[in-house]
């Protein structure tokens, strides 16, 4: 069963807990203000995936969650290119995706930054598939604009093709981008080719592609660090890679 959950009460009452009532409120308020909040999409076959792993809508997967190619019917999304990324969510995590789906919302506008569309929540109550751990409590979907390949794909795709000039066009347009996201007074702290997706560009008869920003999940809002424990939040959740460029 997928639904929205219609009050931080509900929430409270399915997760056990009483602390996220004020985030959760505003993220919900600002999503069903967007029309990007809907009820019960999956059951009505609004949205249509595979959920099969090897089928032919499988992207990947990772830690946080798998990809899928997805199509909703209706509203704005008609005719885009859309996934799904479908994330596993319990009472330790869901501070991090609604963390996550806020970032991404101050962001929604941006043409270098990764959109959402749509948030639906589905609900483990008689319906837990086999493979899914006790632990968990249901799933969190995301259906985002559908990009072709990262960056390192592309580099390696366009290497003996005057991928200098290229690259020099996509940082500048990165750079525009986190300027914004700055502006905002966000760190998207996770900023690596593999965050960095490819679209090819419809606007043009000549091959063109436009960088996208991706993947806010470890991102900060500088407003919420006044507390020494949101500080400690910050450096637990500091990316381990060593490959990273912090932006």
């Amino acid at each position: 069963m997928d639904t929205d959950v219609k009050s931080p009460e509900e929430l409270k009452t399915l997760l056990r807990t009483e602390m996220l009532d004020d985030q959760y409120e505003s993220i919900r308020k600002r999503l069903i203000k967007a029309g990007m909040l809907e009820r019960n999409l999956i059951k009505k076959g609004r949205i249509k995936f595979d959920p099969n792993k090897k089928g032919k809508d499988f992207i990947g997967e990772g830690g946080f969650g798998s990809v899928y190619r997805c199509s909703v019917k209706g509203g704005d999304t008609k005719g885009k290119r859309l996934v799904l990324k479908s994330i596993l969510f319990n009472l330790s995590t869901l501070s991090g995706i609604l963390n996550e789906i806020k970032c991404h919302m101050m962001m929604n506008d941006h043409p270098y930054v990764v959109s959402i569309r749509k948030v639906c929540l589905e609900l483990f109550r008689d319906n837990r598939p086999e493979e899914v751990s006790e632990e968990y409590n249901g799933y969190i979907h995301l259906i985002m604009d559908q990009c072709d390949m990262d960056l390192t794909e592309y580099c390696a795709k366009y290497f003996d093709s005057g991928l200098s000039d290229k690259l020099d066009k996509i940082f500048y347009q990165v750079a525009q981008a986190l300027e914004i996201v700055h502006e905002k007074r966000l760190i998207h702290r996770d900023i690596k080719p593999q965050n960095v997706l490819m679209v090819r560009s419809s606007d043009s008869e000549e091959e063109s592609w436009i960088p996208q920003l991706a993947d806010f999940g470890i991102s900060t809002l500088l407003d919420d660090l006044d507390s020494d424990d949101s500080k400690k939040s910050l450096e637990s959740k500091r990316p381990k890679s060593t490959k990273t460029v912090i932006g």
